[in-house]
């Protein structure tokens, strides 16, 4: 029973469709040709649409633009960088000679005062053969041109002042080399 029902229902649907079956074949053909021209796109003469291949191909191209770019970037930020530390090394390095001149000539410059307003007499050296040189016993060996209130400060006391304002102008020096960093 269920096979007579089948064809009738068959016959029916021919004869119903027979007439818009042209119609609904043409309407599956132009959907099929509009999503072929959607994908692939089209190109003729007075008509070209590209086709999402096309669009693709063309996003992924500005896609590898943008990484190259990027890249070369980078690798222009890592040079400047390491430029501007190789000129950091270089002036550290120049500015720690310069100190280090500065340092010596103030330790120079600080000796030469210890040693010329020493209160007491020089301490013989040890290799020294010469006695004579020696203060004699219960003498204490200080000028007689030193004033009553004076205050002695040690030679190592007078290198230490000679380095802290050593110190003190190569910093101020840096300070006034500096950009105004505002």
């Amino acid at each position: 029973m269920n096979g007579l029902w089948v064809g009738i229902a068959l016959a029916w649907l021919r004869k119903v469709l027979a007439p818009v079956l042209p119609a609904i074949a043409g309407v599956v053909v132009g959907l099929l040709i509009i999503q072929t021209v959607r994908i692939e796109g089209i190109s003729i003469w007075p008509i070209h649409i590209d086709g999402l291949k096309a669009e693709i191909a063309t996003a992924r191209k500005n896609v590898q633009d943008v990484k190259d770019a990027q890249a070369t970037a980078t690798k222009q930020w890592q040079d400047a960088v390491q430029h501007q530390e190789a000129a950091s090394r270089m002036a550290a390095a120049v500015g720690e000679t310069e100190h280090g001149k500065e340092v010596a000539a103030a330790r120079a410059a600080g000796a030469a005062y210890a040693d010329a307003h020493r209160v007491c007499a020089a301490p013989a050296r040890r290799d020294a053969v010469d006695a004579a040189s020696a203060p004699a016993p219960g003498d204490p060996g200080v000028r007689e041109s030193v004033p009553d209130g004076s205050v002695v400060v040690s030679a190592g006391d007078v290198q230490a002042c000679s380095d802290s304002a050593a110190y003190a102008v190569a910093l101020h020096n840096w300070l006034v080399d500096q950009p105004n960093q505002q």
